[in-house]
């Protein structure tokens, strides 16, 4: 008899501790939400992610580079062949059709306009402003529909956004009293190259 008593409070309090941690749990995701969406950019608040993304590593600067979520994603109510079957076509176009603005963008533009991740960027760019029976058209059409949408503007505009340089400058050190030692002065720091 005292066993199964025992069994009882002891499922008992299982119960109750779990049921207590699943509280806790649905009570602290705001809070886990909340530091969360402080450690992201704008871009990154929709569509809901519980975790910012991590950086990609840069080997060299500057570079061209897209966030997985500047990315095109299907539309709710295009329908998934409908959308393979436009999405490589319309990406061809938009990059052929990059080079007539050329003239019209900055010098340093010009050798990043076929870059992938500027393709994209228009893609998505455009993606948001299409309305979803587009993609019922015919594949050419689809693409034609994209490219009257790319100006010299949305190019310059999308370039800004995926164009990324990283920017070193000299290294201070500050020192308990506050102070500031420069490492480069007198090169009482020398610098070794890891070749």
């Amino acid at each position: 008899m005292k066993n199964g008593r025992r069994k009882n409070k002891t499922l008992r309090r299982a119960l109750q501790h779990g049921a207590l941690v699943a509280g806790s749990l649905v009570f602290a995701a705001p809070f886990i939400w909340l530091a969360s969406t402080s450690a992201k950019v704008a871009d990154e608040l929709y569509p809901p992610r519980w975790l910012p993304q991590t950086p990609d590593r840069v080997v060299e600067s500057p570079y061209i580079g897209i966030r997985e979520n500047e990315r095109p994603e299907r539309p709710f109510q295009v329908a998934k062949e409908d959308w393979e079957r436009a999405q490589l076509p319309v990406g061809k176009e938009i990059d052929a059709s990059l080079d007539t603005f050329a003239p019209n963008l900055p010098e340093y533009v010009r050798p990043w306009l076929h870059e992938p991740d500027v393709t994209t960027g228009i893609f998505a760019r455009l993606l948001r402003r299409t309305p979803d029976e587009v993609f019922k058209q015919q594949t050419d059409a689809v693409a034609a529909s994209f490219v009257q949408g790319v100006s010299t503007e949305l190019v310059s505009s999308v370039f800004d956004d995926v164009y990324r340089r990283v920017a070193m400058g000299d290294t201070i050190f500050y020192g308990w009293d506050g102070s500031i030692e420069d490492a480069t002065a007198n090169n009482r720091f020398p610098w070794k190259s890891a070749d």
